[in-house]
């Protein structure tokens, strides 16, 4: 019985090398292109969050009908336009309340999604009901740049 013949082996050897090197390397370029393509990203919004800066103003915490409210301005004092706008609501008992901002006409109202954006340099007046007055703590969040909202402790918000 005949083998194959030395050169027609290596030839094939070869062929079959090339071919797992041909798979290779489109994968490990379309990983690559991929990978980069996630960077870039991460990094951009990054550096533009190092221009953000959102805040509170005046917060004043009210009871109406025996409902409590806490409203005031949210001052957008950064560079760069945040949207996706929450607040926050600690309470004493470390129950968390997230209120999403949404702009309806020239109103701030509470929604399921916020939809709210603050151009740079400006602010907005909020008024959201709250689920107790036992709180601690309230903060504002973009979730653009989630580390660059504010906070007030308990004691720094004014009662009506």
């Amino acid at each position: 019985m005949k083998g194959i013949s030395p050169l027609i082996s290596i030839v094939l050897i070869i062929a079959i090398a090339v071919a797992v090197a041909g798979i290779v390397s489109t994968w490990i370029i379309g990983y690559t292109k991929s990978t980069t393509s996630k960077i870039s990203q991460q990094s951009g919004k990054q550096i533009n969050c190092l221009y953000a800066d959102l805040s509170f103003g005046t917060v004043t915490h009210c009871t109406y009908n025996s409902q409590d409210y806490l409203y005031g301005t949210i001052r957008n004092s950064g560079n760069v336009d945040l949207s996706n706008i929450s607040i926050q609501i600690i309470y004493s008992d470390y129950s968390l309340q997230t209120i999403n901002l949404c702009q309806v006409g020239n109103k701030i109202v509470e929604c399921s999604s916020s939809n709210l954006t603050i151009p740079q340099g400006n602010q907005i007046a909020f008024n959201v009901s709250t689920t107790s007055s036992n709180y601690d703590k309230v903060l504002v969040i973009s979730k653009d740049c989630p580390d660059k909202g504010d906070s007030l402790e308990a004691s720094y918000i004014e009662e009506c």
